[in-house]
Formats: structure tokens, C-alpha cells, sequence
């Protein structure tokens, strides 16, 4: 589901602040923000015929408590290192499907429009026209 990039700051940081409440019955913060995204994805998958368990996205919450606090995406590694991201793949495709579904998809909107700047690379200059 791809719904590790938050820009200059690493995933285990992200799902371990304070304000992520990651052990209770109700997420908070950038985990919450986190969730949000895998049940879009997962959403979105499942409509469209995608055979996802429905505690798929439990499963996947489960498996990045346990990362590392110091753990970076590889679209974050690639992001610093000016490289062409995924993004318009994962967050991006998750946005586009669910509007083309009538779905509401606000977190994987959100992400996409962050880094869509940079999609091609930083290196390059070049600006992103994937949708």
C-alpha cells in the first residue's frame, strides 16, 4: 500500500511519536494518518475485486509497530537522494482509483499532492503530470 513517505522524517519516528497512540483501540496523530491510508488502499483494493483478509490492514499496522524508531522507506531514501519516487504507483494509483470508484480517498490525495513535485527526481527539475 506503500503508505510510508513522510517527507524528512523516518516511519518508526512517525508511528512512535507521543501523539501516536499505537497500542489503543484508537489511533492518533500520523499513525492514525497512517491507518487511514492502508484502509483506503484496502478499500479500494477490495472493490476492486483484490482478495484482501479483513484484517489486512491490522496485520500490516501489527508489522510496522514492530520496525525500527530509526526505519526509512526506500521512497524516503529515494526522495533525499533526488530520485524518481513510486508515488504515482502507490498513493497516487490509490487516489486515482478510488475517485474513478466514487470513493473517498482524502490521506492518499494528500500524500500524492506532497510529493508529486517530485516524482521525476530533484535532480532533474522535471515536475510530475501524473494525476
Amino acid at each position: 500500500m506503500g503508505k510510508v513517505l513522510f517527507p524528512e522524517r523516518v516511519l518508526g519516528l512517525h508511528l512512535s511519536h507521543p501523539a501516536a497512540d499505537r497500542r489503543g483501540s484508537q489511533r492518533s496523530g500520523c499513525a492514525q494518518h497512517f491507518e487511514s491510508a492502508m484502509r483506503e488502499g484496502w478499500t479500494v483494493g477490495r472493490g476492486r475485486g483484490v482478495a484482501l483478509a479483513d484484517d489486512y490492514v491490522a496485520q500490516q499496522l501489527a508489522a510496522a509497530d514492530a520496525l525500527p524508531a530509526d526505519m526509512r522507506s526506500s521512497m524516503l531514501n529515494d526522495l533525499i537522494a533526488g530520485n524518481r519516487l513510486e508515488a504515482p504507483w502507490l498513493s497516487g494509483a490509490v487516489a486515482r482509483m478510488a475517485a474513478e470508484a466514487g470513493l473517498p480517498a482524502p490521506v492518499s490525495a494528500t500524500l500524492f499532492s506532497a510529493v508529486k513535485p517530485y516524482v521525476n527526481g530533484a535532480r532533474s527539475g522535471a515536475r510530475s503530470t501524473n494525476e
